[in-house]
């Protein structure tokens, strides 16, 4: 009836082997991000929008959907940053996606 799918997260470092063909989902937890990146940090660590970006670009199998969460920028300039980091990091989601198999 359906197919399964693999869920992959950009945030975790390793990435299970998956060939071109397996549907994958890819979780993006905007939250991962390094503090400075983010209007109101929970925490220093993370990762930078850059380093997001390059995980979504590299994501193996055959992309068909993705979760993006975890953006709760403030409500002043602060936000800015983050809006403007989530929105390069959604763009990397939405070229991937069309991508389809690598």
């Amino acid at each position: 009836m359906g197919h399964e799918a693999t869920v992959l997260s950009v945030s975790a470092g390793v990435r299970p082997s998956v060939s071109k063909t397996t549907p994958v989902i890819l979780s993006v937890d905007l939250n991962d991000l390094e503090g400075r990146w983010k209007s109101q940090p929970n925490r220093l660590h993370g990762l930078s929008p850059a380093q997001m970006v390059a995980r979504v670009a590299s994501a193996p199998g055959n992309m068909v959907a993705a979760a993006v969460f975890g953006l709760a920028p403030a409500l002043d300039f602060r936000g800015e940053t983050e809006t403007t980091a989530a929105l390069a990091i959604l763009n990397a989601v939405v070229t991937r996606i069309a991508k389809g198999a690598p």
